[in-house]
C-alpha cells in the first residue's frame, strides 16, 4: 500500500511540474508585446526605472524602432502603456506593457 501511495504522489509530482514547465514557457513565448492579452509585463514598482524598463525592452527586441507616441490605458483593472513605435523605412509596430506594478508611484 505505502509503496502505491508513494508510486502515485511520485506520478501526481510529475504531472504538477510538467504543468508549471509548459505554463512557464507559454507565458515567456506568448508575452510579444502584440496585444492587451500578450502585453509585456513591467515587474518594476516605480515609475522611473518602469519607463525605462519599457523602452530597453523595444530597443532590445526589436532595434531599429524607436517610440513616436505613447497612450495610457485602463482595462480590466489593470494599467497598459501603449507605445506606438516607427523604423526608418516608416513600418510602425505598437507594443503594450502591462505597468500595474509601477503606474502612479513615484
Amino acid at each position: 500500500m505505502t509503496k502505491q501511495l508513494n508510486f502515485i504522489t511520485l506520478i501526481i509530482l510529475m504531472i504538477l511540474s510538467a504543468c508549471a514547465n509548459r505554463k512557464a514557457m507559454q507565458s515567456s513565448i506568448e508575452r510579444d508585446g502584440s496585444s492587451f492579452e500578450k502585453a509585456i509585463i513591467i515587474t518594476e514598482t516605480s515609475s522611473r526605472p518602469g519607463i525605462a524598463a519599457e523602452y530597453s525592452w523595444i530597443r532590445k527586441n526589436h532595434p531599429g524602432y524607436a517610440p513616436q507616441g505613447q497612450s495610457l490605458v485602463h482595462k480590466d483593472k489593470r494599467s497598459f502603456d501603449i507605445i506606438k513605435t516607427a523604423n526608418a523605412k516608416g513600418e510602425e509596430k505598437l507594443f503594450y506593457f502591462d505597468i500595474t506594478n509601477f503606474f502612479g508611484k513615484f
